[in-house]
């Protein structure tokens, strides 16, 4: 969770523990030591972990950047009519897709 804040985030326990990369208030204009608090927080983890987005958007970019750098996927949990729900990308599988459609068109 980019920001450990006053929302309640206890719908995500059913993906996991939650892991909060920083707490209260953030300077936006940090983006170097954002950076490195999601290095930090991404160290350990896997490829089937999530980002729920929240926060200030240039800290939840961040994460999903290295995120998906990191494990080639990128699985985000959004907030809808309550509940999360889970959207998963998977960057290689579109990347290689891409490849071969150029390749036949080439062909």
């Amino acid at each position: 969770i980019p920001n450990k804040s006053g929302h309640d985030f206890s719908d995500c326990l059913r993906y996991g523990t939650p892991i909060y990369v920083t707490k209260g208030i953030v300077n936006r204009f940090s983006v170097n030591l954002l950076a490195r608090e999601w290095e930090l927080s991404l160290r350990e983890s896997s490829k089937d972990d999530f980002i729920l987005i929240t926060s200030l958007t240039i800290l939840t970019t961040i994460g999903a950047a290295l995120f998906s750098h990191k494990h080639g996927t990128l699985n985000l949990l959004l907030f809808l009519n309550g509940r999360y729900i889970a959207r998963k990308l998977d960057f290689l599988s579109l990347l290689s897709l891409s490849e071969e459609e150029e390749e036949n068109e080439e062909d």
